[in-house]
């Protein structure tokens, strides 16, 4: 039986998360031939110098069809400033959603309301060959009760449509919530993959749900992006790649909007627990701060004790274009941590052998950058932002959760 509370009108949310998307999917443009980026990329639209890279520009010699991430673009939310939390090599799904006690918060949350869920794998494997690996958001739950693996083809190979092979299994219509996970990669083949995966899913969301007040909520994102090499005489104080990935949401409004707040992978499970819930956006969902905005220059040092820490639902971001929440994120990768406000990302390296002599000679092991312009962390400002940097680390370890 389910324990839904009456009076509430829901709409379903349905997830597609990739293993791996680059943030460039949903740009105007992309890099190539950059002295200080390798990223293997088809076109270039930037000038030299744009960010401080000393990019050479490049002639754009095709132009990319139209896909169904264009489309995504034209009905969507997106968030310009949307980071990976964790993004170390061994991370699960669980780990860049806020760990394993986030998780199973949440799967609490969907067993006390009723809800539904549904977890789709899309691979190219043999089914469950990398389930144990990496586990979908339902381990935890009776194993493979609501679990469906589907084995694709690559694009060049004849096949029935994806949505045509989904659209036959009632569960997907019937659930509160559809995480579908695609085990993609980053090769050109993976990416024609990604976008006829995009393409089907909202193929079949049309079919399932004609009327458009009806459609599920549509969030897509991935788990990590692609590595890329910064290049000498460039230092990069992390990997700003595999962090910064793209994140749509379509809540049905129609309208393309590109919304600058900062957010993280964290706030994915509140992001949905507030979608399911179906509650009306109101002051509650609000974090309240008092934080100065972005361009506020004098007041970013002294103010940094009010930067919102931890995480919080999405969802009253996309109703509010006035929305203040400038927020301090924390961040892990391998060999390093870090903490990124609206306008700074400081770096912190984990604490080796090597570092011995570096603390002994008085060097501060941190790295500033300036955010969004120093797009690739190459402009190490720490000696001239040091006093914010050390108010950074100071709100983090005075409220940091």
């Amino acid at each position: 039986m389910l324990n839904r509370q009456p009076g509430l009108h829901r709409r379903s949310v349905w997830v597609l998360m990739y293993e791996s998307l680059p943030l460039e999917r949903a740009r105007e443009f992309v890099r190539e031939d950059s002295p200080a980026v390798t990223d293997g990329a088809e076109e270039n639209k930037l000038a030299a110098g744009v960010h401080g890279l000393a990019v050479a520009k490049a002639e754009v010699t095709s132009q990319k069809a139209y896909t169904a991430f264009d489309d995504l673009d034209m009905r969507s939310a997106f968030f310009e400033q949307y980071l990976i939390q964790d993004a170390r090599s061994g991370a699960t799904t669980a780990d860049v959603l806020g760990g394993e006690e986030t998780v199973r918060t949440f799967q609490q949350l969907l067993t006390q309301h009723g809800f539904l869920m549904v977890n789709i794998v899309l691979g190219k494997t043999d089914p469950w060959a990398d389930i144990d690996a990496h586990p979908p958001l339902l381990k935890g739950f009776e194993h493979g009760a609501n679990t469906i693996h589907i084995s694709l083809k690559s694009p060049s190979e004849q096949g029935e449509p994806l949505s045509e092979r989904m659209v036959a299994d009632s569960r997907l219509r019937d659930a509160d919530l559809l995480w579908i996970d695609v085990r993609n990669g980053s090769s050109k083949e993976d990416s024609s993959w990604s976008e006829l995966i995009a393409g089907e899913i909202a193929k079949l969301r049309h079919r399932f749900f004609g009327d458009l007040a009806e459609h599920p909520i549509l969030i897509v994102s991935s788990l990590r992006g692609p590595a890329r090499t910064v290049a000498p005489p460039f230092i990069g104080g992390c990997e700003e790649s595999l962090i910064h990935v793209p994140l749509w949401i379509d809540d049905g409004k129609g309208h393309a909007r590109r919304l600058q707040k900062l957010a993280g992978s964290f706030d994915l499970l509140p992001t949905l627990a507030d979608y399911l819930k179906g509650e009306p956006v109101g002051e509650s969902s609000r974090v309240q701060t008092d934080a100065p905005v972005s361009g506020d220059k004098d007041a970013e040092s002294k103010d940094a004790a009010t930067l919102a820490v931890g995480p919080q639902s999405l969802r009253p971001m996309l109703k509010e274009f006035d929305y203040e929440s400038d927020r301090l994120l924390r961040l892990v990768g391998d060999g390093w941590s870090a903490l990124r406000s609206q306008q700074y990302l400081l770096v912190s390296a984990e604490m080796q052998d090597q570092n011995a002599q570096t603390m002994d000679l008085g060097l501060d092991r941190r790295r500033l950058y300036l955010k969004p312009d120093d797009v690739w962390n190459v402009h190490d400002s720490i000696v001239t932002y040091e006093a914010v940097a050390d108010e950074m680390d100071a709100v983090w370890q005075q409220n940091g959760v």
